[in-house]
């Protein structure tokens, strides 16, 4: 439904990226069909790597873990991304899009660290990250800006049930 209403308000929009994880993609396809657009999966849209602590239960000492590793953006998990290479991979991946959708309206459906990321990316930092709140189903519009590229809009789309 989240989906759906918002392609509604983003009828400009030439293309729509996702994650290539599941979640995202059901909600890229809904798009794409609802606009009658293209997809075009990005694995730099994930969400964080969490190595060791994927699929576990999160009960009371993975749900501290994961508030560590958000206070402390340098060490990762074992295995996995720290939230400082989430917030460059995600960066990268926003100037990729960029770069190959130069001055367009592009729909990025990712997950909630990946949203954090890009808006910590438009002022403030990895830092910055800690503070951003995302709800299922949040919409976040980003402007990318690239020497020699143009400008593109990004609106990031939170994969519902992932934040």
């Amino acid at each position: 439904a989240a989906a759906e209403g918002f392609a509604a308000t983003a009828p400009r929009a030439r293309i729509v990226v996702s994650s290539d994880l599941p979640r995202a993609m059901e909600t890229a396809v809904i798009l794409a069909r609802r606009l009658n657009r293209g997809i075009e999966s990005d694995a730099g849209l994930r969400e964080q790597a969490l190595g060791v602590l994927e699929g576990q239960v999160v009960g009371p000492e993975v749900a501290q873990e994961l508030k560590r590793l958000w206070r402390d953006p340098w060490p990762g998990p074992a295995g996995g991304e720290s939230v400082s290479e989430l917030y460059l991979r995600v960066r990268n991946a926003l100037a990729g899009i960029a770069e190959r959708w130069p001055g367009v309206e592009v729909i990025a459906v990712t997950h909630g660290g990946p949203i954090r990321a890009a808006v910590a990316a438009c002022g403030g930092g990895v830092v910055e990250m800690q503070r951003s709140r995302v709800d299922n189903g949040a919409v976040f519009a980003v402007q990318v800006t690239r020497p020699l590229v143009g400008r593109s809009r990004v609106s990031a789309l939170a994969a519902a049930s992932d934040v």
